[in-house]
Formats: C-alpha cells, structure tokens, sequence
C-alpha cells in the first residue's frame, strides 16, 4: 500500500472528508506519516503575517517539536 496520496479536484475540496478516507485504508498504522500531494489547480492561502509561502526557504523554525515514544 502506498502512503503517497493524489487526491482529485473533487476529493480535495472536502479535505477532513478525504482524510477520513485514507485513514479508513489503515496506512497511519503502519508507517505514522503518509504524502499527500495537491491538485496542480491548488495553492495555499496566503499568510496573515507580512510573509508570504514565496520566501519560505528564509523561515527560521525556532523550537522544533521533538517526540520520544
């Protein structure tokens, strides 16, 4: 089973619906993470801060999250 998602037009407008299908194919389970790559057509909103997703490679991730389990 492949944990990389094409979702269509259609799919992609009811995100938290099509979320639900791909956890109903179980992938979480076996790896935790899964790919899900947009329609072309799509692009993401842009942001309230003064920045824009154009300049993301100069964003400073200041306190990363880290996970023990």
């Amino acid at each position: 089973m492949s944990n990389i998602f094409h979702p269509t037009e259609e799919e992609f407008k009811d995100f938290v619906k099509y979320i639900e299908h791909i956890e109903k194919q179980n992938v979480h389970i076996a790896s935790g993470i899964c790919k899900i790559i947009p329609p072309p057509y799509w692009s993401p909103r842009p942001s309230k801060k003064s920045r824009t997703y154009h300049d993301v490679d100069k964003y400073m991730i200041e306190g990363p999250m880290y996970v023990s389990l």
